[in-house]
């Protein structure tokens, strides 16, 4: 299974080091007195081609980076580098805004006591890592088992953890604690970042954009933020490897890609993604009316009677439900064309 990362925060305090003052203007914030509570620099812009971007700021001996380093300058991100990649291209990015380059700073063991409580045994004086995304892309075999998957999945609880509709054809889950799981599909997530029809057509006609449509490939995405990297020992940029961000992904989405995927017949495609979901619950047997706030189950009522299920109605054919269609998920890696186009 090919992980890679497709977003990472840094941030360092360079102790007795003078760093160059950067930033774009500045974020305040004032009571409802007219008050100053708090203002900070605001970041400045690095622009790339195929319109990329990364953030930085700096002031008061202390550097910050945010973005997707591996997709600057790149036309997309279908694939991405790995942990030490990304690491080397953010650098070469600091250096291009005048920064000083991120290191990991020296290993301490003068650990605080929640840091014992959650394993961590370290900590480094260099680097710290605010988020981090981790990712890699799953073939369905088409465009309709990728839907199926996406509506079958909406309707799941996975680790107690809340699950919703996101963007148009995505499906998010989250711990409330800084982690969050993301499945989408691909080839329309690249559509929708276009700017223009133009820009989208050509887009369509693209060998990639044909190959991810024609495989049906369903992106899984983790994203980690500070609590939950700290939680995890990835807070320091000294204590990453490959190996633990590819253990936090396994552990992230090993319950999505074991499950056997049993999807029933009926052609939910038809049905928009929130809806699918709900009528996938109830045709499982829940009883939708208490699972619901009331002006968002009349809501539902409404539209799901137009194709023959009514939601208010106790669903008693339960062993009658309609044959399943099985659909797995195969790891995908870069076809030997992708990165001779992408360099």
């Amino acid at each position: 299974m090919s992980v890679f990362i497709d977003r990472l925060y840094l941030n360092q305090e360079f102790h007795g080091q003078k760093t160059p003052d950067l930033f774009n203007g500045h974020v305040a914030r004032f009571d409802d007195d007219g008050v100053q509570e708090w203002m900070q620099p605001s970041a400045a812009v690095l622009e790339g081609t195929f319109d990329t971007r990364i953030l930085a700021k700096s002031f008061g001996g202390r550097s910050f980076l945010r973005g997707n380093p591996g997709r600057f300058g790149r036309p997309d991100n279908v694939f991405n580098l790995d942990w030490q990649q990304t690491w080397d291209k953010a650098n070469v990015l600091a250096e291009k805004f005048g920064l000083p380059i991120f290191t990991h700073g020296k290993q301490s063991y003068n650990v605080s006591e929640r840091d014992m409580q959650h394993g961590v045994t370290s900590v480094w004086t260099g680097a710290t890592v605010s988020a981090i995304d981790a990712t890699s892309n799953f073939a369905t075999g088409s465009k309709e088992n990728a839907f199926l998957f996406l509506q079958w999945l909406e309707g799941q609880h996975i680790e107690r953890v809340r699950g919703g509709i996101g963007r148009q054809g995505s499906v998010r889950f989250g711990d409330g604690n800084g982690l969050q799981v993301e499945a989408y599909y691909k080839a329309d997530e690249m559509i929708d970042h276009a700017k223009n029809d133009h820009k989208r057509n050509e887009i369509k006609k693209s060998q990639l954009w044909q190959w991810l449509n024609d495989l049906g490939v369903i992106r899984l995405e983790v994203r980690a933020k500070r609590n939950h990297l700290r939680d995890r020992n990835l807070g320091y940029s000294g204590a990453i490897t490959m190996e633990k961000i590819k253990q936090l992904y396994d552990d992230k989405t090993s319950v999505i890609r074991r499950i056997s995927n049993d999807v029933d017949a009926f052609d939910f495609t038809k049905l928009p993604l929130r809806m699918a979901g709900i009528a996938r619950e109830y045709l499982a047997g829940a009883e939708m009316r208490s699972r619901m706030p009331k002006s968002s189950f009349y809501k539902a009522r409404r539209e799901l009677l137009s194709h023959g299920i009514d939601i208010a109605t106790p669903n008693k054919i339960r062993s009658i439900l309609p044959r399943v269609k099985v659909i797995e998920l195969q790891p995908l890696s870069a076809p030997a064309w992708y990165w001779d186009r992408a360099a």
